[in-house]
Protein backbone atom coordinates (compact mmCIF):
# COMPACT_ATOMS: atom_id res chain seq x y z
CA UNK A 1 0.00 0.00 0.00
CA UNK A 2 1.27 3.37 -0.93
CA UNK A 3 2.19 5.50 2.38
CA UNK A 4 3.14 9.42 2.67
CA UNK A 5 4.56 9.81 6.30
CA UNK A 6 5.41 13.44 7.38
CA UNK A 7 7.88 14.16 10.41
CA UNK A 8 7.15 16.50 12.61
CA UNK A 9 8.09 17.98 16.11
CA UNK A 10 6.18 17.13 19.22
CA UNK A 11 6.35 19.78 21.54
CA UNK A 12 5.30 18.16 24.76
CA UNK A 13 7.27 14.93 24.12
CA UNK A 14 10.09 17.37 23.18
CA UNK A 15 11.15 14.98 20.27
CA UNK A 16 10.51 14.05 16.49
CA UNK A 17 7.70 11.78 16.10
CA UNK A 18 6.94 10.19 12.19
CA UNK A 19 3.44 10.78 11.76
CA UNK A 20 1.88 8.25 9.12
CA UNK A 21 -0.55 10.94 7.19
CA UNK A 22 -2.74 9.38 4.68
CA UNK A 23 -3.63 6.04 2.86
CA UNK A 24 -5.25 4.72 -0.22
CA UNK A 25 -8.50 4.56 1.75
CA UNK A 26 -7.63 7.69 3.54
CA UNK A 27 -6.86 6.54 7.23
CA UNK A 28 -4.24 6.95 9.62
CA UNK A 29 -1.80 5.11 9.83
CA UNK A 30 1.95 5.15 11.85
CA UNK A 31 4.86 2.58 11.63
CA UNK A 32 8.64 2.58 11.32
CA UNK A 33 9.20 0.74 7.85
CA UNK A 34 12.04 0.55 6.06
CA UNK A 35 11.46 3.89 4.50
CA UNK A 36 10.92 5.59 8.13
CA UNK A 37 13.90 4.36 9.57
CA UNK A 38 15.89 5.56 6.46
CA UNK A 39 14.73 9.36 6.70
CA UNK A 40 14.74 8.91 10.17
CA UNK A 41 18.88 7.64 10.14
CA UNK A 42 19.73 10.40 7.96
CA UNK A 43 18.41 12.80 11.00
CA UNK A 44 19.25 10.80 14.03
CA UNK A 45 21.14 8.56 15.44
CA UNK A 46 18.14 6.33 17.21
CA UNK A 47 14.56 6.38 16.19
CA UNK A 48 11.80 4.18 18.19
CA UNK A 49 8.59 4.12 16.26
CA UNK A 50 5.13 2.22 17.90
CA UNK A 51 1.81 2.65 17.06
CA UNK A 52 -1.32 0.79 15.97
CA UNK A 53 -3.89 1.49 12.56
CA UNK A 54 -6.47 4.62 13.40
CA UNK A 55 -4.43 5.75 16.19
CA UNK A 56 -4.40 9.67 17.33
CA UNK A 57 -1.15 11.13 16.37
CA UNK A 58 -1.27 11.91 20.20
CA UNK A 59 -1.39 8.55 21.19
CA UNK A 60 1.81 7.49 18.75
CA UNK A 61 4.79 6.74 20.45
CA UNK A 62 7.71 9.94 19.98
CA UNK A 63 10.72 9.42 18.44
CA UNK A 64 13.77 9.97 20.43
CA UNK A 65 16.78 11.42 18.41
CA UNK A 66 19.64 13.54 18.83
CA UNK A 67 20.71 16.61 16.24
CA UNK A 68 21.46 15.64 12.43
CA UNK A 69 24.66 15.29 11.18
CA UNK A 70 25.67 14.47 7.49
CA UNK A 71 28.71 13.82 6.87
CA UNK A 72 31.05 13.22 3.77
CA UNK A 73 34.54 12.80 2.77
CA UNK A 74 36.10 11.15 -0.78
CA UNK A 75 38.39 8.36 -1.09
CA UNK A 76 40.33 5.98 -4.10
CA UNK A 77 39.86 2.87 -5.91
CA UNK A 78 41.63 0.92 -8.36
CA UNK A 79 44.07 3.17 -10.20
CA UNK A 80 42.41 6.34 -9.02
CA UNK A 81 44.32 8.96 -7.23
CA UNK A 82 43.26 10.77 -3.98
CA UNK A 83 44.56 14.73 -3.12
CA UNK A 84 43.81 16.53 -0.10
CA UNK A 85 43.74 19.99 0.26
CA UNK A 86 43.48 21.43 3.75
CA UNK A 87 43.47 20.16 7.04
CA UNK A 88 40.78 17.81 6.61
CA UNK A 89 39.60 16.05 3.64
CA UNK A 90 35.91 15.25 5.47
CA UNK A 91 32.87 17.28 4.86
CA UNK A 92 30.67 18.16 7.65
CA UNK A 93 26.81 19.22 7.24
CA UNK A 94 25.20 20.18 10.59
CA UNK A 95 21.43 20.64 11.50
CA UNK A 96 19.53 21.75 14.33
CA UNK A 97 17.29 20.12 16.46
CA UNK A 98 14.44 21.19 14.94
CA UNK A 99 15.68 19.13 10.92
CA UNK A 100 16.74 23.28 9.86
CA UNK A 101 20.01 22.57 7.84
CA UNK A 102 22.43 25.29 9.32
CA UNK A 103 23.79 27.57 6.33
CA UNK A 104 26.67 25.97 4.15
CA UNK A 105 27.27 25.63 0.85
CA UNK A 106 27.95 22.65 -0.57
CA UNK A 107 29.93 23.20 -4.47
CA UNK A 108 30.84 20.30 -6.89
CA UNK A 109 33.59 21.25 -9.34
CA UNK A 110 34.91 19.86 -12.75
CA UNK A 111 38.59 19.30 -12.41
CA UNK A 112 41.51 19.02 -15.10
CA UNK A 113 40.36 17.30 -18.28
CA UNK A 114 36.53 17.03 -16.53
CA UNK A 115 33.31 18.40 -17.62
CA UNK A 116 29.94 18.47 -14.99
CA UNK A 117 26.73 18.85 -16.89
CA UNK A 118 24.26 19.92 -14.05
CA UNK A 119 20.62 19.18 -15.18
CA UNK A 120 17.33 20.62 -12.93
CA UNK A 121 14.28 18.80 -13.07
CA UNK A 122 11.57 21.09 -12.07
CA UNK A 123 7.62 19.16 -12.41
CA UNK A 124 5.08 21.60 -11.32
CA UNK A 125 2.65 18.59 -11.19
CA UNK A 126 4.51 16.68 -8.42
CA UNK A 127 5.60 19.87 -6.74
CA UNK A 128 9.48 18.47 -6.56
CA UNK A 129 12.64 19.52 -7.57
CA UNK A 130 15.09 17.23 -8.92
CA UNK A 131 18.65 18.24 -9.60
CA UNK A 132 21.33 15.68 -11.28
CA UNK A 133 25.47 16.15 -11.86
CA UNK A 134 26.70 14.17 -14.92
CA UNK A 135 30.72 13.85 -14.45
CA UNK A 136 32.31 12.98 -18.31
CA UNK A 137 36.32 13.55 -19.84
CA UNK A 138 36.48 16.60 -21.69
CA UNK A 139 37.02 15.90 -25.86
CA UNK A 140 40.29 17.85 -25.59
CA UNK A 141 42.47 16.59 -22.83
CA UNK A 142 45.36 18.46 -21.88
CA UNK A 143 48.60 18.61 -19.44
CA UNK A 144 47.87 14.94 -19.43
CA UNK A 145 51.50 12.94 -18.59
CA UNK A 146 49.64 8.82 -19.23
CA UNK A 147 47.27 7.16 -20.43
CA UNK A 148 46.38 3.83 -19.40
CA UNK A 149 44.15 1.95 -21.83
CA UNK A 150 44.15 -1.64 -24.11
CA UNK A 151 43.01 0.26 -27.10
CA UNK A 152 42.72 4.00 -28.41
CA UNK A 153 40.63 4.85 -31.45
CA UNK A 154 40.26 8.27 -33.58
CA UNK A 155 38.15 9.36 -35.77
CA UNK A 156 35.01 8.07 -37.00
CA UNK A 157 32.28 7.41 -40.06
CA UNK A 158 34.60 4.77 -41.47
CA UNK A 159 38.01 6.11 -40.93
CA UNK A 160 38.26 5.01 -37.21
CA UNK A 161 41.73 3.61 -36.67
CA UNK A 162 42.77 1.41 -33.17
CA UNK A 163 45.97 1.62 -31.87
CA UNK A 164 46.72 -1.49 -29.68
CA UNK A 165 50.10 -2.88 -28.14
CA UNK A 166 51.37 -6.21 -27.68
CA UNK A 167 54.86 -7.50 -26.65
CA UNK A 168 55.71 -6.76 -30.27
CA UNK A 169 55.28 -3.14 -30.78
CA UNK A 170 52.46 -0.92 -31.29
CA UNK A 171 50.17 -1.69 -34.35
CA UNK A 172 47.65 0.20 -36.35
CA UNK A 173 44.86 -0.95 -38.15
CA UNK A 174 41.40 0.15 -39.43
CA UNK A 175 38.61 -0.43 -38.03
CA UNK A 176 36.74 -1.39 -41.03
CA UNK A 177 38.83 -3.22 -43.20
CA UNK A 178 38.94 -2.12 -46.82
CA UNK A 179 39.78 -4.32 -50.13
CA UNK A 180 40.57 -8.40 -48.79
CA UNK A 181 40.39 -7.52 -46.09
CA UNK A 182 43.34 -4.66 -45.26
CA UNK A 183 43.46 -2.77 -42.03
CA UNK A 184 46.49 -1.11 -43.02
CA UNK A 185 47.11 2.56 -42.12
CA UNK A 186 49.11 5.55 -43.82
CA UNK A 187 50.88 7.78 -40.92
CA UNK A 188 50.99 11.66 -42.32
CA UNK A 189 52.45 14.21 -41.10
CA UNK A 190 56.03 12.48 -39.50
CA UNK A 191 59.24 14.73 -40.33
CA UNK A 192 62.33 14.04 -42.58
CA UNK A 193 65.24 13.19 -40.60
CA UNK A 194 68.26 13.01 -43.47
CA UNK A 195 69.40 15.58 -45.59
CA UNK A 196 67.17 16.67 -48.19
CA UNK A 197 68.24 15.93 -51.84
CA UNK A 198 65.58 16.49 -53.63
CA UNK A 199 65.97 19.85 -53.46
CA UNK A 200 66.16 21.51 -57.12
CA UNK A 201 69.10 22.99 -56.97
CA UNK A 202 71.56 20.82 -59.47
CA UNK A 203 73.22 17.41 -59.61
CA UNK A 204 74.41 16.01 -55.95
CA UNK A 205 77.75 14.56 -55.65
CA UNK A 206 78.06 13.45 -51.70
CA UNK A 207 76.19 13.62 -49.01
CA UNK A 208 77.33 13.16 -45.34
CA UNK A 209 75.27 12.51 -42.45
CA UNK A 210 77.36 11.71 -39.69
CA UNK A 211 75.64 13.91 -37.40
CA UNK A 212 73.05 11.45 -36.83
CA UNK A 213 72.05 11.23 -33.06
CA UNK A 214 71.16 7.97 -31.45
CA UNK A 215 67.76 9.25 -30.60
CA UNK A 216 66.83 10.17 -34.66
CA UNK A 217 68.17 6.66 -35.65
CA UNK A 218 65.02 5.54 -33.35
CA UNK A 219 62.55 7.85 -34.96
CA UNK A 220 59.80 6.89 -37.47
CA UNK A 221 61.55 7.12 -41.42
CA UNK A 222 59.01 9.17 -43.07
CA UNK A 223 58.16 8.49 -47.48
CA UNK A 224 61.20 11.94 -47.63
CA UNK A 225 63.50 9.86 -45.86
CA UNK A 226 63.20 6.74 -47.50
CA UNK A 227 63.45 8.82 -51.00
CA UNK A 228 67.15 10.81 -49.90
CA UNK A 229 68.68 7.12 -48.71
CA UNK A 230 71.55 5.95 -50.88
CA UNK A 231 75.20 6.07 -51.60
CA UNK A 232 78.15 8.10 -52.59
CA UNK A 233 79.84 6.88 -55.68
CA UNK A 234 83.48 8.27 -55.76
CA UNK A 235 85.80 7.64 -58.68
CA UNK A 236 88.80 9.50 -61.18
CA UNK A 237 86.45 11.95 -63.29
CA UNK A 238 87.00 12.32 -66.97
CA UNK A 239 90.34 14.05 -67.66
CA UNK A 240 91.47 14.35 -63.66
CA UNK A 241 93.73 12.15 -62.06
CA UNK A 242 92.42 12.04 -58.15
CA UNK A 243 89.56 9.83 -57.12
CA UNK A 244 86.85 12.53 -56.31
CA UNK A 245 82.97 12.52 -55.40
CA UNK A 246 80.89 11.89 -58.68
CA UNK A 247 77.14 11.33 -57.51
CA UNK A 248 75.12 10.58 -54.78
CA UNK A 249 72.44 7.81 -55.87
CA UNK A 250 68.86 8.14 -54.46
CA UNK A 251 65.78 5.17 -53.96
CA UNK A 252 64.67 4.70 -57.49
CA UNK A 253 67.88 6.25 -59.22
CA UNK A 254 68.98 3.78 -62.27
CA UNK A 255 72.66 2.59 -62.08
CA UNK A 256 74.02 1.93 -65.50
CA UNK A 257 77.22 -0.28 -65.77
CA UNK A 258 78.90 0.57 -69.03
CA UNK A 259 81.95 -0.64 -70.86
CA UNK A 260 84.45 2.29 -71.83
CA UNK A 261 85.78 0.31 -74.70
CA UNK A 262 83.94 -2.76 -75.76
CA UNK A 263 86.72 -3.61 -77.80
CA UNK A 264 88.89 -4.67 -74.26
CA UNK A 265 86.20 -4.75 -71.63
CA UNK A 266 83.01 -6.55 -70.93
CA UNK A 267 80.53 -5.72 -68.50
CA UNK A 268 77.50 -8.08 -67.21
CA UNK A 269 74.21 -7.61 -64.86
CA UNK A 270 72.83 -10.54 -63.57
CA UNK A 271 70.16 -10.89 -60.66
CA UNK A 272 70.72 -13.30 -58.22
CA UNK A 273 68.52 -15.09 -55.50
CA UNK A 274 65.05 -13.84 -57.01
CA UNK A 275 66.43 -10.07 -57.27
CA UNK A 276 67.69 -9.92 -53.53
CA UNK A 277 71.49 -9.46 -55.35
CA UNK A 278 72.71 -8.20 -58.43
CA UNK A 279 76.39 -9.57 -59.63
CA UNK A 280 78.43 -7.09 -61.93
CA UNK A 281 81.19 -9.06 -64.00
CA UNK A 282 83.55 -6.59 -65.54
CA UNK A 283 86.03 -9.18 -67.66
CA UNK A 284 88.50 -8.49 -70.30
CA UNK A 285 88.04 -8.96 -74.13
CA UNK A 286 91.87 -10.88 -74.88
CA UNK A 287 92.99 -11.44 -78.43
CA UNK A 288 95.73 -13.50 -79.58
CA UNK A 289 99.22 -13.25 -80.00
CA UNK A 290 101.46 -15.51 -82.57
CA UNK A 291 104.21 -16.13 -84.29
CA UNK A 292 103.73 -16.38 -88.17
CA UNK A 293 106.83 -16.69 -90.49
CA UNK A 294 108.96 -15.49 -88.00
CA UNK A 295 106.54 -12.07 -86.98
CA UNK A 296 104.33 -11.66 -84.38
CA UNK A 297 100.29 -11.37 -85.62
CA UNK A 298 97.52 -10.86 -83.60
CA UNK A 299 94.30 -11.93 -84.24
CA UNK A 300 92.19 -15.24 -85.62
CA UNK A 301 92.00 -15.38 -89.20
CA UNK A 302 87.60 -15.76 -89.81
CA UNK A 303 87.32 -20.09 -89.51
CA UNK A 304 90.34 -20.48 -88.10
CA UNK A 305 89.94 -23.43 -85.59
CA UNK A 306 86.32 -23.25 -85.86
CA UNK A 307 86.37 -19.11 -84.32
CA UNK A 308 85.62 -16.14 -85.50
CA UNK A 309 87.04 -13.27 -86.48
CA UNK A 310 89.38 -11.64 -84.01
CA UNK A 311 90.27 -8.34 -85.23
CA UNK A 312 93.28 -8.40 -82.68
CA UNK A 313 92.22 -5.06 -80.66
CA UNK A 314 91.76 -6.57 -77.50
CA UNK A 315 93.61 -7.63 -74.08
CA UNK A 316 96.62 -9.71 -73.85
CA UNK A 317 98.08 -11.14 -70.83
CA UNK A 318 101.85 -10.57 -70.03
CA UNK A 319 102.66 -14.06 -70.50
CA UNK A 320 101.51 -14.17 -73.42
CA UNK A 321 103.14 -11.62 -74.86
CA UNK A 322 106.46 -12.71 -73.16
CA UNK A 323 105.59 -16.21 -74.75
CA UNK A 324 104.92 -14.48 -78.12
CA UNK A 325 107.99 -12.60 -78.49
CA UNK A 326 110.13 -15.78 -77.83
CA UNK A 327 108.61 -17.42 -80.64
CA UNK A 328 108.92 -14.78 -83.18
CA UNK A 329 112.44 -14.03 -84.39
CA UNK A 330 113.96 -13.57 -88.44
CA UNK A 331 113.35 -15.90 -91.02
CA UNK A 332 116.60 -18.35 -92.63
CA UNK A 333 116.59 -20.46 -94.69
CA UNK A 334 118.98 -23.36 -94.59
CA UNK A 335 121.03 -24.84 -97.33
CA UNK A 336 123.37 -27.90 -97.49
CA UNK A 337 125.86 -26.32 -99.48
CA UNK A 338 129.26 -26.34 -98.41
CA UNK A 339 129.09 -30.07 -96.39
CA UNK A 340 126.36 -28.21 -94.15
CA UNK A 341 123.87 -30.71 -92.35
CA UNK A 342 119.78 -29.86 -92.41
CA UNK A 343 117.10 -29.74 -94.89
CA UNK A 344 118.04 -27.50 -97.73
CA UNK A 345 115.48 -24.56 -99.23
CA UNK A 346 113.80 -24.76 -95.80
CA UNK A 347 113.10 -21.44 -94.10
CA UNK A 348 113.46 -21.63 -89.66
CA UNK A 349 112.52 -19.14 -87.42
CA UNK A 350 115.42 -17.80 -85.18
CA UNK A 351 113.70 -16.82 -81.79
CA UNK A 352 114.53 -15.00 -78.99
CA UNK A 353 117.98 -16.16 -77.01
CA UNK A 354 118.93 -18.76 -79.71
CA UNK A 355 122.68 -19.43 -80.95
CA UNK A 356 123.42 -18.33 -84.58
CA UNK A 357 126.80 -19.09 -85.89
CA UNK A 358 127.91 -17.43 -89.38
CA UNK A 359 130.54 -19.39 -90.78
CA UNK A 360 133.51 -18.48 -93.60
CA UNK A 361 132.08 -20.79 -96.90
CA UNK A 362 133.85 -21.69 -99.91
CA UNK A 363 135.75 -18.73 -100.74
CA UNK A 364 133.88 -16.08 -98.08
CA UNK A 365 134.98 -15.14 -94.74
CA UNK A 366 132.37 -14.64 -91.99
CA UNK A 367 132.88 -11.69 -90.03
CA UNK A 368 130.73 -10.34 -86.53
CA UNK A 369 130.73 -7.28 -84.77
CA UNK A 370 128.87 -5.36 -82.05
CA UNK A 371 129.07 -1.10 -81.77
CA UNK A 372 128.87 0.75 -78.59
CA UNK A 373 124.99 0.32 -79.59
CA UNK A 374 124.97 -2.86 -79.17
CA UNK A 375 124.24 -2.89 -83.18
CA UNK A 376 125.70 -6.63 -84.29
CA UNK A 377 127.11 -6.55 -87.96
CA UNK A 378 127.62 -9.77 -90.12
CA UNK A 379 130.30 -9.29 -92.84
CA UNK A 380 131.09 -11.75 -95.99
CA UNK A 381 134.16 -11.00 -97.59
CA UNK A 382 135.20 -12.66 -100.83
CA UNK A 383 138.30 -13.84 -101.58
CA UNK A 384 139.26 -12.51 -104.77
CA UNK A 385 140.14 -15.19 -106.36
CA UNK A 386 137.41 -16.68 -106.24
CA UNK A 387 135.43 -13.60 -107.88
CA UNK A 388 133.24 -13.70 -110.42
CA UNK A 389 133.24 -11.70 -114.12
CA UNK A 390 130.76 -9.58 -115.55
CA UNK A 391 129.76 -12.62 -118.16
CA UNK A 392 129.21 -15.29 -115.39
CA UNK A 393 126.46 -12.70 -113.76
CA UNK A 394 125.06 -11.99 -116.82
CA UNK A 395 124.72 -15.98 -117.22
CA UNK A 396 123.44 -16.49 -113.91
CA UNK A 397 119.36 -16.46 -113.09
CA UNK A 398 117.03 -19.17 -112.67
CA UNK A 399 114.65 -21.37 -114.82
CA UNK A 400 110.66 -20.86 -115.62
CA UNK A 401 108.83 -23.83 -116.14
CA UNK A 402 105.00 -24.51 -115.91
CA UNK A 403 103.19 -27.84 -114.43
CA UNK A 404 99.85 -28.89 -113.94
CA UNK A 405 99.62 -29.77 -110.34
CA UNK A 406 99.20 -33.33 -109.64
CA UNK A 407 96.27 -34.98 -108.88
CA UNK A 408 94.07 -31.80 -110.34
CA UNK A 409 92.28 -30.93 -113.14
CA UNK A 410 94.65 -28.14 -114.13
CA UNK A 411 96.91 -28.74 -117.33
CA UNK A 412 99.35 -26.37 -119.44
CA UNK A 413 97.32 -26.04 -122.56
CA UNK A 414 99.36 -23.53 -124.78
CA UNK A 415 102.89 -22.35 -124.94
CA UNK A 416 106.53 -23.51 -124.56
CA UNK A 417 106.51 -26.55 -122.22
CA UNK A 418 109.73 -26.99 -121.95
CA UNK A 419 111.41 -24.80 -119.37
CA UNK A 420 113.22 -21.59 -120.25
CA UNK A 421 116.05 -19.86 -118.14
CA UNK A 422 115.08 -16.37 -116.73
CA UNK A 423 119.00 -14.16 -116.79
CA UNK A 424 119.61 -11.22 -114.38
CA UNK A 425 117.71 -8.00 -115.67
CA UNK A 426 115.18 -9.49 -117.82
CA UNK A 427 111.65 -9.18 -116.96
CA UNK A 428 109.44 -12.50 -116.02
CA UNK A 429 105.86 -11.97 -116.93
CA UNK A 430 102.62 -13.32 -115.31
CA UNK A 431 99.87 -12.82 -117.59
CA UNK A 432 96.24 -13.23 -116.38
CA UNK A 433 93.98 -15.60 -118.23
CA UNK A 434 90.17 -16.21 -118.27
CA UNK A 435 89.07 -15.60 -115.02
CA UNK A 436 92.12 -14.69 -113.48
CA UNK A 437 92.95 -11.95 -111.55
CA UNK A 438 96.22 -10.86 -110.75
CA UNK A 439 97.67 -8.12 -108.25
CA UNK A 440 101.10 -7.09 -108.23
CA UNK A 441 102.10 -5.09 -104.95
CA UNK A 442 105.82 -4.36 -105.74
CA UNK A 443 107.71 -8.04 -105.40
CA UNK A 444 104.60 -9.33 -104.20
CA UNK A 445 101.80 -10.77 -106.82
CA UNK A 446 98.35 -11.81 -105.51
CA UNK A 447 96.53 -14.55 -108.17
CA UNK A 448 93.48 -15.06 -107.46
CA UNK A 449 89.78 -15.81 -109.40
CA UNK A 450 87.70 -13.52 -110.74
CA UNK A 451 84.76 -12.81 -108.36
CA UNK A 452 82.78 -13.21 -111.29
CA UNK A 453 83.90 -15.77 -113.78
CA UNK A 454 82.46 -16.59 -116.95
CA UNK A 455 82.21 -20.44 -118.51
CA UNK A 456 80.59 -22.16 -121.43
CA UNK A 457 79.75 -24.93 -119.06
CA UNK A 458 80.57 -26.35 -115.66
CA UNK A 459 80.90 -30.20 -114.38
CA UNK A 460 80.23 -30.76 -110.67
CA UNK A 461 82.47 -34.05 -110.03
CA UNK A 462 84.59 -36.13 -112.24
CA UNK A 463 83.29 -38.71 -114.85
CA UNK A 464 81.05 -38.87 -118.27
CA UNK A 465 78.13 -38.63 -115.73
CA UNK A 466 78.96 -36.13 -113.81
CA UNK A 467 76.43 -33.01 -113.84
CA UNK A 468 76.97 -30.34 -116.31
CA UNK A 469 75.46 -26.75 -117.06
CA UNK A 470 75.58 -25.00 -119.95
CA UNK A 471 73.52 -22.47 -122.46
CA UNK A 472 72.60 -23.40 -125.73
CA UNK A 473 72.27 -20.87 -128.44
CA UNK A 474 68.88 -19.54 -127.52
CA UNK A 475 70.07 -18.33 -124.02
CA UNK A 476 68.38 -21.73 -121.87
CA UNK A 477 70.24 -23.03 -119.24
CA UNK A 478 70.72 -26.94 -119.93
CA UNK A 479 71.41 -29.51 -116.85
CA UNK A 480 72.54 -32.55 -118.22
CA UNK A 481 76.16 -35.10 -117.99
CA UNK A 482 79.32 -34.32 -119.79
CA UNK A 483 78.14 -36.49 -122.72
CA UNK A 484 75.04 -34.94 -122.81
CA UNK A 485 73.12 -38.28 -123.12
CA UNK A 486 71.93 -39.20 -119.30
CA UNK A 487 69.74 -36.78 -117.67
CA UNK A 488 70.64 -35.36 -114.56
CA UNK A 489 68.10 -35.57 -111.29
CA UNK A 490 68.22 -32.58 -108.86
CA UNK A 491 67.56 -33.14 -105.32
CA UNK A 492 67.33 -30.83 -102.07
CA UNK A 493 65.34 -28.50 -103.91
CA UNK A 494 63.39 -25.84 -101.41
CA UNK A 495 59.52 -25.65 -102.19
CA UNK A 496 58.62 -22.56 -104.63
CA UNK A 497 57.48 -19.36 -103.29
CA UNK A 498 57.77 -16.74 -106.19
CA UNK A 499 55.88 -17.00 -109.23
CA UNK A 500 59.00 -17.99 -111.73
CA UNK A 501 60.45 -20.01 -108.44
CA UNK A 502 61.43 -24.06 -109.54
CA UNK A 503 58.59 -26.44 -108.23
CA UNK A 504 59.69 -29.74 -106.24
CA UNK A 505 58.00 -33.13 -106.17
CA UNK A 506 56.87 -32.59 -102.95
CA UNK A 507 54.55 -29.37 -104.37
CA UNK A 508 53.76 -31.08 -107.87
CA UNK A 509 52.62 -34.02 -106.18
CA UNK A 510 50.49 -32.02 -104.21
CA UNK A 511 49.12 -30.13 -106.53
CA UNK A 512 48.04 -33.61 -108.10
CA UNK A 513 46.71 -34.57 -104.92
CA UNK A 514 44.40 -31.30 -104.45
CA UNK A 515 43.50 -32.29 -108.55
CA UNK A 516 42.27 -35.70 -107.56
CA UNK A 517 40.22 -34.51 -104.27
CA UNK A 518 38.63 -31.78 -106.27
CA UNK A 519 37.71 -34.25 -108.73
CA UNK A 520 36.27 -36.81 -106.64
CA UNK A 521 34.74 -33.91 -105.18
CA UNK A 522 33.21 -33.31 -107.83
CA UNK A 523 31.91 -36.95 -109.16
CA UNK A 524 30.69 -37.48 -105.50
CA UNK A 525 28.78 -34.50 -106.16
CA UNK A 526 27.16 -35.67 -109.29
CA UNK A 527 26.10 -39.00 -108.33
CA UNK A 528 24.51 -37.81 -105.37
CA UNK A 529 22.27 -35.05 -107.86
CA UNK A 530 21.16 -38.51 -109.85
CA UNK A 531 20.29 -39.95 -106.93
CA UNK A 532 18.53 -36.69 -106.05
CA UNK A 533 16.75 -36.75 -109.54
CA UNK A 534 16.48 -40.04 -108.97
CA UNK A 535 13.82 -40.16 -105.94
CA UNK A 536 12.35 -36.81 -107.38
CA UNK A 537 11.39 -38.80 -110.47
CA UNK A 538 10.04 -41.67 -109.28
CA UNK A 539 7.14 -39.21 -106.82
CA UNK A 540 3.35 -40.43 -108.01
CA UNK A 541 1.06 -37.76 -107.77
CA UNK A 542 -2.93 -37.62 -108.11
CA UNK A 543 -4.42 -38.62 -111.01
CA UNK A 544 -8.21 -38.49 -110.53
CA UNK A 545 -10.47 -34.80 -110.63
CA UNK A 546 -10.57 -33.10 -107.73
CA UNK A 547 -8.06 -35.39 -105.74
CA UNK A 548 -4.48 -34.19 -104.10
CA UNK A 549 -1.78 -36.61 -103.08
CA UNK A 550 1.48 -35.94 -101.10
CA UNK A 551 4.37 -38.50 -101.79
CA UNK A 552 7.63 -39.32 -100.41
CA UNK A 553 10.54 -41.24 -102.78
CA UNK A 554 14.23 -42.06 -102.44
CA UNK A 555 16.82 -43.10 -104.68
CA UNK A 556 20.29 -44.48 -104.93
CA UNK A 557 22.89 -43.92 -107.93
CA UNK A 558 26.68 -45.57 -107.27
CA UNK A 559 27.09 -44.89 -103.71
CA UNK A 560 25.21 -42.08 -102.99
CA UNK A 561 21.78 -41.47 -101.78
CA UNK A 562 18.66 -39.18 -102.29
CA UNK A 563 15.35 -38.60 -101.16
CA UNK A 564 12.17 -36.47 -102.53
CA UNK A 565 8.46 -35.54 -101.03
CA UNK A 566 6.05 -33.76 -103.45
CA UNK A 567 2.70 -32.47 -103.27
CA UNK A 568 -0.22 -32.98 -106.37
CA UNK A 569 -3.46 -31.67 -106.69
CA UNK A 570 -6.19 -31.79 -109.82
CA UNK A 571 -8.97 -29.92 -110.26
CA UNK A 572 -12.24 -30.69 -109.69
CA UNK A 573 -13.03 -30.24 -113.58
CA UNK A 574 -9.34 -32.43 -114.22
CA UNK A 575 -8.07 -29.49 -116.56
CA UNK A 576 -5.56 -27.55 -113.94
CA UNK A 577 -2.85 -29.36 -112.13
CA UNK A 578 -0.40 -28.78 -109.80
CA UNK A 579 2.56 -29.91 -108.36
CA UNK A 580 5.57 -29.17 -105.93
CA UNK A 581 8.48 -31.29 -104.64
CA UNK A 582 11.60 -30.66 -102.48
CA UNK A 583 14.43 -33.15 -102.62
CA UNK A 584 17.99 -33.24 -100.87
CA UNK A 585 20.99 -36.12 -101.24
CA UNK A 586 23.62 -37.31 -98.78
CA UNK A 587 25.76 -34.57 -99.56
CA UNK A 588 24.34 -32.45 -97.94
CA UNK A 589 22.72 -30.31 -100.54
CA UNK A 590 19.14 -29.98 -101.65
CA UNK A 591 16.82 -28.99 -104.41
CA UNK A 592 12.65 -27.32 -104.42
CA UNK A 593 10.55 -27.67 -108.08
CA UNK A 594 7.03 -26.23 -108.57
CA UNK A 595 5.20 -27.00 -111.16
CA UNK A 596 1.10 -26.22 -113.12
CA UNK A 597 -0.34 -27.68 -116.07
CA UNK A 598 -3.92 -27.41 -117.88
CA UNK A 599 -4.99 -30.55 -119.87
CA UNK A 600 -7.85 -30.76 -122.10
Amino acid sequence: MNKIYRIIWNSALNAWVVVSELTRNHTKRASATVATAVLATLLSATVQANATDEEDDEELEPVVRTAPVLSFHSDKEGTGEKEEVGASSNLTVYFDKKGVLTAREITLKAGDNLKIKQNTNENTNENTNASSFTYSLKKDLTDLTSVGTEKLSFSANGNKVNITSDTKGLNFAKETAGTNGDTTVHLNGIGSTLTDTLLNTGATTNVTNDNVTDDEKKRAASVKDVLNAGWNIKGVKPGTTASDNVDFVRTYDTVEFLSADTKTTTVNVESKDNGKRTEVKIGAKTSVIKEKDGKLVTGKGKGENGSSTDEGEGLVTAKEVIDAVNKAGWRMKTTTANGQTGQADKFETVTSGTKVTFASGNGTTATVSKDDQGNITVKYDVNVGDALNVNQLQNSGWNLDSKAVAGSSGKVISGNVSPSKGKMDETVNINAGNNIEITRNGKNIDIATSMTPQFSSVSLGAGADAPTLSVDDEGALNVGSKDANKPVRITNVAPGVKEGDVTNVAQLKGVAQNLNNRIDNVDGNARAGIAQAIATAGLVQAYLPGKSMMAIGGGTYRGEAGYAIGYSSISDGGNWIIKGTASGNSRGHFGASASVGYQW
